[in-house]
């Protein structure tokens, strides 16, 4: 059910960095980029402010991959030692507070119209 979830918000999370990119980085000012991902439009039809938005998006994920990975590379061993101890309580209370930046930063993204897509992305990255 988890992974039904995540998955199902990856979909609007994609359009939604895809638009932001646009508008932020590459000063597009027209309908949003997912009106034109339509059955009726190829992906030809697409500005290109849409086209480098995406591409941006998606560079940024890879960034976030690779950074997540190397803090779980660093911080889990240290983690685990330190939650050994001193208890798992103060742990598990700190990584629920850091999986909840994700949601926050994309609502955040969401009503503001300046919010940088960059917080999401930073977000992911920290929950390593």
């Amino acid at each position: 059910m988890l992974s039904l979830g995540f998955s199902s918000m990856q979909t609007i999370v994609v359009g939604l960095l895809e638009d932001r990119f646009a508008r932020l980085e590459f000063g597009y000012d027209g309908p949003p980029c997912s009106d034109f991902h339509e059955e009726s439009t190829t992906e030809d039809n697409r500005p290109q402010e849409c086209k480098d938005g995406g591409d941006a998006a998606q560079n940024a994920a890879a960034a976030t991959a690779f950074a997540s990975n190397m803090i779980m590379l660093v911080f889990s061993p240290v983690v685990g030692s330190l939650s050994d101890c001193h208890g798992r309580r103060a742990f598990l209370v700190a990584t629920s507070a850091l999986l909840a930046t994700t949601p926050l930063s994309l609502l955040m993204i969401q009503i503001s119209d300046r919010a940088s897509p960059y917080w999401y992305y930073f977000s992911r990255a920290i929950q390593g």
